[in-house]
């Protein structure tokens, strides 16, 4: 417990110091107005790329060969709220496209197509997972043990799906 908030507080600071840097480059930066997104375009794409190729890696041939190679079968006893990091994932990508795409000037209709790409596999695997991750509910023993925080991350996962496609939208 002592540790769990001694975490909260670092990153509380953690986060007053950002918002305290932020707002300081803020309000004695002219031209904030003019600069806007811009200057960290590069950085974003070279992180998008990293993400997506992360994304394709750890989202893809990790889980098949960590289902695939199990020799516990079913499988499906084993599915938890993990199972939506996936979902999380592609998610990420999409959100991250769906932002860069009007601040960029070249390759826009190749962000918007990898946004919305990743959106519809991140929708696909939301589904596929809850679907696992009911089954597991419905045919196997629930213990109090069971309802461990992973479960939370069906809801992180249904919040950045419902963000991303409105980037998209927007």
């Amino acid at each position: 417990m002592q540790v769990s908030m001694l975490s909260v507080a670092i990153a509380a600071g953690a986060l007053f110091g950002i918002a305290e840097v932020a707002s300081w480059r803020r309000n004695n930066r002219r031209d904030v107005e003019q600069v806007g997104f811009m200057p960290w375009r590069g950085i974003a794409l070279a992180l998008l790329v990293v993400g997506w190729v992360s994304w394709l890696v750890l989202g893809y041939v990790v889980p098949w060969t960590a289902v695939l190679g199990r020799s516990v079968r079913p499988v499906v006893a084993a599915a938890n709220g993990t199972w939506f990091i996936w979902v999380v994932g592609s998610q990420s990508i999409a959100v991250l496209a769906a932002a860069l795409e009007p601040q960029t000037h070249g390759g826009r209709r190749e962000l918007a197509l990898l946004a919305v790409f990743s959106w519809s596999v991140g929708v696909f695997l939301y589904a596929a997972a809850g679907i696992f991750v009911a089954a597991r509910l419905m045919l196997y023993p629930l213990d109090p043990a069971d309802l461990t925080p992973p479960y939370w991350v069906a809801m992180g996962a249904t919040a950045i799906t419902v963000l991303a496609g409105a980037r998209i939208v927007q």
